[in-house]
């Protein structure tokens, strides 16, 4: 519902109309009118209005999952990761262990803290979680995340491969193990990354739906970055994604447009990528949607910024990149997944050439640094600028 599809897509209305006349049958619980309530306001992807009133639910119910859940996924769209991590604080102490889903909860604060900053306090969280439920893969998701955040790739690897048996068959498989890949990405182990995409990743593509589709462009784009040949892997990526240029559900679906229309190194690709991104702002009757707002501040300028990259003009990436790089936590996801709109920022810094650029990619590579001190990968971009 809230991830992929154009607004006013009939299957979604049809099952939104039969909750809402359940609702006239017989008396529900105030809680579940306002669930019905918010869930239109997702349907029109209005989600920060649809999150208010979801929260006003758990007010009258704080013991449901379900609930939590939707405000999680709610604030994961909106990149409300302190309000995300708010929620869980407000509503885990009205569970008890007696709370259907209460091991998954912890998974889900665990991840919460992650995405807050709070490392610590995030693995903590997650070990209690699957001290709880071994196999619980929110907080094994949750706690690669905080290994991922500190440069821990080595020991990343290893915690997944060691518990591939309890996530390998969830509707998160493709996304965990994009997170493994990034770990052999960081470790420098070029063949392996690639031999990753093509045996785990890739067989997702028309599997998993757009879920698939980030975690491949995501890869892909890494890979490049990392000046891996990855030949025509991008042909099956592309298309998948131009079927979704129209839809602007989530703006972090359309950044993901982004980097695979500028991928294709066609003109004509590229071009329908901006022109579906101009009528969609030109549109006024998507005015007052969350994606529309997002695509206003940011959305235009990235695709902007991600074609000038991919056509070698990098001085005026960096401006575009620039422009917005403060902004990005409104496309939503993760700080791990917008994390390659940073690095593409950086690549275009090395590539300008000039001595501006060059102070300017020293400097973002000493912020990395600063709070990943344990990564193989920047220690390797850390004397790549020394010797720029």
């Amino acid at each position: 519902l809230g991830s992929s599809g154009p607004k006013g897509e009939e299957l979604i209305l049809h099952h939104l109309s039969l909750a809402e006349a359940a609702l006239k049958t017989k008396k529900h619980e105030d809680w579940e009118i306002l669930l019905v309530s918010a869930v239109r306001e997702i349907s029109e992807i209005k989600f920060e209005e649809a999150l208010g009133i979801v929260e006003q639910a758990i007010t009258l119910h704080p013991s449901s999952a379900m609930l939590l859940k939707l405000q999680n996924d709610m604030c994961y769209f909106l990149g409300f990761s302190t309000r995300m991590r708010d929620g869980c604080a407000r509503s885990i102490p009205f569970m008890t262990t007696e709370t259907p889903m209460y091991n998954f909860v912890h998974g889900m604060y665990a991840f919460a803290l992650e995405e807050s900053g709070d490392f610590i306090e995030a693995e903590e969280m997650a070990l209690k979680a699957l001290g709880m439920y071994p196999k619980d893969p929110w907080a094994i998701h949750a706690l690669s995340h905080v290994m991922e955040m500190q440069g821990r790739a080595e020991e990343n690897v290893k915690f997944l491969v060691s518990t591939k048996q309890d996530w390998g068959d969830t509707n998160l498989r493709c996304h965990i193990a994009w997170h493994q890949g990034l770990s052999h990405l960081d470790m420098g182990d070029l063949e392996l990354s690639l031999k990753h995409y093509d045996d785990v990743l890739a067989p997702n593509i028309g599997i998993l739906g757009v879920f698939a589709l980030v975690d491949c462009s995501q890869f892909l784009q890494r890979m490049e970055l990392e000046g891996i040949e990855i030949g025509s892997r991008w042909g099956a990526v592309v298309p998948e994604w131009l079927t979704h240029k129209d839809d602007h559900r989530l703006a972090f679906n359309d950044a993901h447009i982004a980097l695979a229309a500028g991928a294709s190194g066609d003109t004509k690709t590229q071009a329908q990528a901006l022109a579906a991104m101009n009528q969609f702002l030109e549109d006024k009757s998507h005015l007052g949607e969350t994606s529309h707002s997002v695509a206003l501040v940011i959305g235009k300028r990235l695709l902007e910024g991600i074609l000038d990259y991919r056509n070698g003009k990098y001085k005026e990436a960096v401006i575009a990149l620039l422009s917005v790089r403060y902004k990005l936590h409104a496309l939503g996801g993760s700080v791990a997944q917008r994390d390659v709109f940073s690095r593409v920022l950086l690549h275009c810094a090395m590539a300008a050439g000039d001595d501006y650029h060059k102070t300017l990619a020293t400097q973002l590579v000493y912020e990395r640094v600063a709070t990943q001190s344990k990564s193989s990968k920047l220690r390797r971009l850390q004397k790549e600028v020394i010797q720029m």
